[in-house]
């Protein structure tokens, strides 16, 4: 991710690469030395094919990649991302109804300044929604059309609420997340300074407490 820049770099064979080799392929911009946010529309109007401030990405056991497009209240998915030709557009957003909304909200298909991204081994999807202090699943998410409803939600009890605390079921400010191969999922909060360990995330039910701190 180079947030900066507004794209997603790759690299293809990476562990092959000598030090300072080019990448193979850019998302975001219509090539490498573009820099523009919100490439394809411009102005304030995001678009299939531009960024906005990215900060995370996810890939799945198919290879479609989830890129938290921050400043535009998004998650956009790519599929067979590695095959895809230089600023092509995404094929799905999660967050927003279509890939030109923007506004922020408190639902079940919405975020409020998401920041982390991450895939289990099931192909569930979850996403830090930071200011509403909450995690949300959606499950199988390759096979979910735009502005498709969250599965569930930890962190808060229903998808309306956002209050944040330092209990065992509650988070403050969710920032980073990660999954391993049991699907057990490592949230970090900057509010809270810690993680909390939810094991077999996907069967959670929603406002679950975590198992470990």
């Amino acid at each position: 991710v180079d947030q900066a820049a507004n794209r997603v770099l790759r690299f293809d064979n990476a562990t092959t690469k000598a030090n300072g080799a080019n990448a193979d392929g850019v998302l975001g911009q219509p090539d490498f030395t573009s820099s523009v946010w919100n490439y394809g529309v411009g102005g304030n109007t995001p678009s299939s094919q531009g960024l906005y401030a990215p900060t995370s990405v996810a890939l799945d056991g198919l290879g479609n990649l989830y890129v938290l497009d921050q400043t535009n209240q998004r998650v956009l998915r790519f599929n067979s991302a590695a095959s895809k030709a230089n600023g092509a557009a995404a094929d799905a957003v999660f967050g927003r109804p279509d890939f030109t909304s923007s506004n922020f909200g408190t639902t079940q298909s919405t975020f409020f300044s998401p920041a982390g991204v991450a895939v289990d081994p099931s192909g569930n999807l979850y996403v830090a929604d930071g200011s509403n202090h909450r995690v949300l699943r959606f499950n199988n998410a390759a096979t979910k059309s735009n502005g498709a409803n969250a599965d569930g939600v930890l962190g808060q009890a229903d998808y309306v609420t956002s209050t944040k605390g330092t209990a065992a079921n509650k988070l403050d400010n969710p920032t980073s997340l990660a999954v391993d191969k049991n699907g057990n999922l490592y949230v970090g909060q900057r509010g809270n300074c810690r993680i909390s360990i939810f094991l077999n995330a996907a069967a959670k039910a929603n406002g679950a407490s975590a198992d470990i701190v």
